[in-house]
């Protein structure tokens, strides 16, 4: 995956802000910046303080807006012995102010973007073990076809089995429903084409960041704040807003600007096991306010299937709103066979649309060429349209 993002930016004169997150995650992947910076820092361990100084406070600038860029940097630095550097470097130089609030500065996002600050057993990081996005090429039927990167979330020791909320970290990962979902709906977006888009259970965002190519606005909701900060991540690395700097990157992001203070796509906390969704409309999340209602992989039990049905005639518009789901099938997901009664419960109709996912040639050799993005492919997918009527 050496070619997951590209460097083309012009950094000189050290302009650090105007780097895009596409750049700043190829200058650690594919450059080695950080091992630099790290490298930079130590030198002051050395003599010629007063000549290594420009070097080191060009270094901390960097790291300065690297890690709000790039949500793996903080950890990698870790990795790599840096965040020893950085708290040394705090203790032992206290009488120049710049260099001092530059260490804080660059100490503060360290910590606000890697849980394990600071990390002291430090290693040596080999290119196939850097975080790398996911990418997946979709023809969004322009000149260019768009790569959009979706970052995963890498679980901590302390995730695996301390939460009280079941499947607290399933939408950590990209799974292959996402996949199948974006590619369906490039295909058909005239489905969400100037539409209001409401996609729950969002995960990484892979399906509604594909739909905002389109849509006239996007919700990606999910209940895990981790998650939501992690979607918002998304919406950047694949926004022209934030690529502006940069020719290349923008052509390939998906998501097309509206103006500077618009966004069009946004993450947003969403739990659908809450009684009262009205608590959710100062988020934008209004009652019969949505066109188009998105789902993928979003069933991993019984109950699952009931709330969605309540997200559903809660949200969509009534007649003309419909919405959307892909899903494994009961052999691989629990719970998927109370999926139609769930919704007829609510009233609402529902149409089977298994063979689009399962039987299309071009969906199975497009989920089969990225299915490794998920530990635990799918053999048989389950396919819905639902419509709440008056």
């Amino acid at each position: 995956m050496a070619d997951t993002v590209s460097f083309v930016s012009d950094i000189s004169n050290n302009n650090y802000e105007l780097l895009t997150p596409r750049d700043f995650i190829a200058l650690r992947v594919l450059k080695n910046k950080l091992e630099e910076c790290k490298a930079n820092l130590k030198s002051l361990n050395y003599n010629n303080f007063d000549s290594k100084l420009p070097l080191v406070l060009d270094s901390l600038r960097y790291l300065k807006y690297a890690l709000p860029n790039d949500l793996d940097a903080s950890y990698e630095f870790g990795r790599i012995g840096g965040h020893q550097v950085l708290l040394k470097m705090l203790t032992t130089y206290d009488d120049n102010e710049e260099l001092l609030s530059l260490i804080g500065e660059v100490i503060d996002a360290c910590t606000r973007f890697c849980l394990q600050f600071p990390i002291t057993n430090s290693t040596t990081i080999k290119f196939e073990e850097r975080r790398k996005p996911l990418k997946i090429t979709l023809d969004f039927g322009t000149q260019n076809d768009k790569k959009i990167l979706i970052r995963t979330i890498p679980k901590e020791v302390t995730e695996i089995s301390s939460f009280d909320k079941a499947n607290m970290t399933v939408g950590y990962y990209l799974w292959d429903s996402s996949i199948a979902m974006a590619k369906w709906l490039v295909n058909n977006n005239k489905i969400v084409k100037n539409k209001k888009v409401f996609e729950i259970g969002c995960g990484a965002g892979l399906a509604g960041i594909a739909a905002a190519g389109f849509a006239s606005s996007v919700y990606l909701c999910d209940f895990n704040q981790k998650i939501i900060q992690n979607v918002n991540f998304n919406i950047k690395l694949n926004s022209m807003k934030y690529h502006m700097n940069n020719e290349e990157h923008c052509k390939s992001c998906c998501i097309p600007l509206i103006n500077e203070q618009e966004e069009k796509i946004k993450g947003v906390r969403f739990d659908w096991d809450d009684n009262d969704f009205s608590l959710y409309e100062k988020e934008g999340l209004i009652k019969e306010s949505m066109d188009v209602v998105l789902g993928a992989d979003v069933v991993c039990q019984d109950s699952d299937c009931f709330n969605i049905a309540r997200v559903v005639k809660y949200f969509l518009v009534k007649d003309v709103g419909v919405a959307f789901f892909v899903i494994g099938a009961q052999e691989s997901r629990f719970g998927v066979e109370n999926f139609e009664e769930a919704m007829l419960k609510e009233g609402l109709e529902v149409e089977n649309m298994d063979e689009i996912i399962n039987e299309d040639a071009e969906y199975k050799k497009f989920i089969a060429l990225h299915e490794h993005f998920n530990s635990r492919p799918l053999d048989k997918y389950k396919m819905f349209k639902v419509v709440s009527r008056s």
